[in-house]
């Protein structure tokens, strides 16, 4: 006579997808500020607010880099990359100079996009 076994839960499956669950919502949390290979000194303001929602950021070096979302793309080609986004936050370095930041500006709302700002840091007041 045979007997028969109990069943059994295997573990280890299970902890396996709670483990790439977790790694999946620790790139998720860590994509969503601005990319850390992309050095840009911030001004300062004293209006500042947090935005709402990002749908796309655009870069701008004093080294006359233009980076959307962390890519590097020429000015000219702003305006068909963003056709599909309608939130902008330009991240421009405090170095950058005034009329390419404008530019660039031009070609956002350009492509159509009338929500466009630019990211600060918020001044202390003295």
């Amino acid at each position: 006579m045979r007997r028969r076994q109990e069943p059994q839960i295997n573990m280890a499956p299970l902890i396996d997808i709670v483990f790439l669950l977790l790694i999946f919502f620790i790139y998720t949390v860590n994509m969503t500020g601005q990319p850390l290979d992309i050095n840009v000194d911030l001004p300062g303001s004293s209006t500042a607010e947090a935005g709402s929602a990002r749908t796309a950021a655009i870069f701008l070096t004093k080294a006359g880099k233009t980076y959307l979302d962390g890519e590097a793309v020429e000015l000219t080609s702003l305006r068909t990359l963003l056709a599909t986004g309608d939130q902008v936050i330009i991240y421009a370095d405090r170095g950058v100079d005034l009329q390419r930041a404008l530019l660039v500006m031009d070609e956002v709302r350009l492509a159509g996009i009338k929500d466009v700002g630019f990211a600060v840091w918020p001044r202390e007041e003295n």
